[in-house]
């Protein structure tokens, strides 16, 4: 089979699509998502493109907690893995809780569905603690 000189007229589907030889192509549009088999994602989203390859994310509702109150925050991933995934999960809080105090966290349990956190501090104050979470693993 001989190599194609990158002119049209000498391509057998007449598509339309013309580079010469040694040229470059600085973008391309695709109508139909280029699949993970072809070098593709199979997505025709940065979001999707995570997702196929199994990173979900997301953020929780912020919760109350102080030195005298504690919490336990359930995280649900939105989808059904074939395997206990792997997680990573960081606390955004509303405030300073100071120097030499500090918002302590682990997670309890995970699941293929979701995952618990334990949020604890030795702030005396309120703090309002949200989670920012990513799970990692084959859907």
């Amino acid at each position: 089979m001989s190599e194609w000189d990158g002119k049209e007229e000498s391509c057998s589907c007449n598509c339309g699509f013309d580079i010469p030889v040694g040229g470059k192509l600085d973008y391309l549009t695709l109508g139909t998502p280029l699949k993970v088999h072809s070098g593709g994602t199979g997505a025709d989203t940065t979001e999707g493109a995570r997702n196929v390859f199994g990173f979900f994310t997301g953020k929780t509702d912020a919760v109350t907690i102080s030195a005298t109150s504690q919490k336990t925050v359930n995280i649900t991933f939105g989808i059904e893995y074939a395997a206990v995934p792997n997680v990573i999960v960081t606390p955004q809080c509303s405030s300073v809780a100071g120097e030499s105090y500090g918002i302590f966290f682990y997670i309890l349990n995970v699941t293929e569905t979701g995952c618990s956190v334990r949020l604890t501090t030795n702030y005396a104050g309120n703090l309002s603690v949200a989670l920012q979470w990513l799970a990692i693993g084959n859907h």
